[in-house]
């Protein structure tokens, strides 16, 4: 029989904010739930299904544990900061406490999962005093979605070194993990690790070691089976800390651990961060749910990150961009094909065009100018490539060394600004230390000044930076199909893969997967995933650009209808909901645009997968339109969605995939 997906929990538009007085009198009472002996309950949701407890140990340790309606999702784990002007991780005394107090607002993505993103929180500030009488703040935060907490330091010191995190996340020995092993610096191609470019061992062990030994990759999914999900990440990156990841030894017990010593933008560049104060860490971040939903829907990334600095700039522009390099790779970055892609873009409605590598050599400045020219008069936009790497790894292509030292790189920006050039990818950093965030952040807002969207590639994962910097409209940080052009056992695991990154990596940022193409053979591949599966991906991932694998020979093979929908799917949305789906397995998500809902599904397996989607509560449905496979896995086939109809069903075969638009009117 076939699996029932109701939508019955879309919701048009932002949510009220209501009730903050009963939230407030709530919130102060927390409800009765099941936490390790010795805790009590110091924060709860506004729901009251969160709640997040706290305790100091018996030796002056603080610790906290997350219960999910009344049962333990995350067990007694340890929270603590070691650094030169004091150590809070044993002879903890608690001074203070702050009353709870409402966290509610909105705020507005130019990109994302939601326009304008509602939510309501609850706060409290623990502070806590070492044995020399210094203090630390730890500030929690909980909502319906999950809880965050960071650290604060106050004072006016200049320089303050950390030199350990305690902080902990504990899971049941009956827990399961999704977790992307990171990669050893300096391994792999030309040097270029770490970049986040790993499949996820999906389905393991709670203790089990990553097989790199090197760590595992934020964000990580854990589920219990009596409690729930957990998606354990980090956010509001701000330069004065590291990017963190977790360690890769665990008895249930996963630790934050910081960057490799190999890992850096020069020969002895400290793995230790170093900070003036008054100080405030990154946010620790845990998204919960009974089922996965929340954690696909969540932006609780965002929610904890700093507002936009630069309010809501005109010239981001999210859409979607062909790109040549992914299909055709380095032969194609010349004039001609670049000309042809431009003419796709422009009959297709999509945005960019992206020279990739090698264009300083290929195509030069001047050249780049001649296709901004050619560009603009088909309301085409250019985005243009870049290495980044310095002296970190051996990847050769060009230009390269432009974006590291600041005074070229405000000098290349105003060149790129003056030549019409609208954005830059920027490809292989450095890994994860103190001083590659900032080298981050210094690009981001460099090309705010000068107009420009970036995007990163050979990357570190978004911790919240599409808030903050609405220039930043995407990043790799991710297997992408790239990987797939590249050799058959990546093609092979390409399936089970996209339906896993909607759960864990998608989840928490904007992921340059780069999805659809329409050729059996890619690179040195045969391609796994069906055509209308390709098509799916373009809803099932959420990218402020959305780069295409098509070509303009691979376009005319499909029908017009495929075409025309390619055109018309938004890359930035009012709304997002789950539907169903299990991690690596199969996963159906909606997302609104206006009036018109978006619903795409994808079928990792290779067993077919029959669902019946009930259309009944998005409104009055006008009309709509389902694209499914065909008769076989290179052909896509329409079918009307009857007005006012509330169901439609699809046969999802294995490794197959369907999208459907539907308009609504009330």
């Amino acid at each position: 029989m076939p699996s029932i997906i109701r939508l019955s929990g879309l919701r048009r538009g932002p949510r009220v904010l209501i009730l903050v007085v009963t939230l407030l009198s709530t919130a102060s009472v927390p409800c009765a739930a099941q936490a390790p002996p010795g805790f009590e309950p110091l924060v709860e949701s506004p729901d009251g299904r969160v709640v997040l407890h706290y305790a100091l140990g018996d030796f002056g340790e603080p610790r906290y544990a997350v219960t999910l309606e009344g049962r333990t999702l995350v067990g007694s784990s340890p929270l603590g900061l070691v650094t030169t002007v004091g150590h809070w991780d044993t002879g903890v005394e608690e001074v203070d406490r702050t009353e709870v107090e409402a966290d509610v607002g909105q705020y507005r993505l130019l990109h994302g999962k939601c326009g304008t993103c509602a939510y309501e929180a609850v706060r409290r500030t623990v502070r806590l005093s070492d044995p020399e009488g210094r203090d630390l703040e730890i500030v929690f935060r909980v909502s319906d979605d999950g809880v965050a907490f960071r650290y604060r330091i106050p004072g006016d010191e200049p320089v303050v070194t950390a030199r350990e995190e305690l902080t902990g996340f504990a899971f049941g020995s009956d827990a399961r993990t999704w977790l992307m092993p990171m990669d050893d610096p300096e391994s792999g191609w030309m040097r270029v690790n770490p970049a986040y470019e790993a499949h996820y061992i999906m389905d393991g062990a709670v203790g089990e070691p990553s097989p790199t030994g090197v760590g595992w990759a934020l964000p990580g999914l854990f589920h219990s089976p009596e409690a729930g999900w957990a998606l354990v990440t980090e956010a509001g990156m701000d330069g004065s800390y590291v990017a963190s990841r977790l360690r890769a030894e665990s008895d249930g017990l996963y630790r934050i651990a910081w960057p490799e010593p190999g890992e850096g933008t020069g020969p002895g560049d400290p793995v230790e961060p170093s900070f003036a104060l008054p100080f405030a860490s990154p946010w620790r971040v845990i998204v919960v749910g009974t089922d996965p939903g929340p954690i696909v829907e969540s932006s609780l990334v965002t929610d904890v990150s700093a507002p936009s600095v630069l309010g809501e700039p005109a010239f981001v522009r999210p859409g979607k961009a062909a790109w040549s390099w992914l299909p055709l790779k380095d032969e194609s970055i010349v004039p001609e094909v670049q000309r042809d892609f431009i003419d796709m873009a422009a009959a297709q409605g999509y945005a960019y065009v992206l020279v990739d590598n090698w264009w300083d050599r290929n195509i030069g400045y001047d050249g780049i100018a001649q296709l901004v020219d050619y560009a603009a008069e088909r309301d085409v936009g250019i985005i243009v490539w870049y290495n980044t790497n310095g002296n970190y790894n051996d990847a050769p292509q060009t230009p390269q060394d432009r974006l590291v030292d600041p005074d070229v790189r405000r000098q290349e920006f105003a060149r790129l600004r003056e030549l019409g050039v609208r954005g830059i990818k920027a490809d292989f950093f450095g890994g994860d230390k103190q001083s590659v965030i900032r080298h981050y952040l210094e690009i981001l807002e460099d090309a705010a000044e000068y107009e420009l969207l970036v995007n990163f590639h050979g990357a570190t994962l978004p911790r919240g930076w599409s808030r903050t910097y609405p220039n930043f409209m995407t990043a790799e940080a991710v297997m992408g199909y790239e990987f797939i052009t590249f050799g058959q056992a990546d093609a092979d695991l390409g399936p089970s893969h996209a339906a896993m990154l909607p759960f864990a990596r998608n989840a928490v940022g904007p992921m340059d997967f780069t999805p659809t193409m329409f050729s059996d053979r890619v690179g040195a591949s045969i391609r796994r995933t069906s055509d209308a599966f390709d098509v799916a991906m373009n809803v099932v991932f959420e990218s402020g650009i959305q780069h295409l694998g098509v070509t303009p020979e691979s376009l005319r093979r499909v029908p017009d209808y495929v075409r025309e929908y390619l055109s018309e799917v938004p890359v930035a949305w009012d709304e997002t909901r789950f539907v169903e789906g299990n991690p690596g397995e199969y996963i159906v998500l909606a997302r609104r645009k206006g009036d018109h809902w978006y619903v795409g599904g994808i079928n990792g397996t290779e067993s077919p997968r029959a669902v019946e989607v009930d259309l009944g509560f998005v409104g009055i449905v006008e009309e709509g339109t389902l694209l499914t496979d065909g008769a076989d896995d290179r052909s896509v086939q329409r079918s009307p969605i009857e007005a006012s109809s509330t169901r439609f069903r699809v046969e999802m075969p294995g490794h197959g995939g369907f999208a459907a638009v539907v308009a609504t009117g009330g």
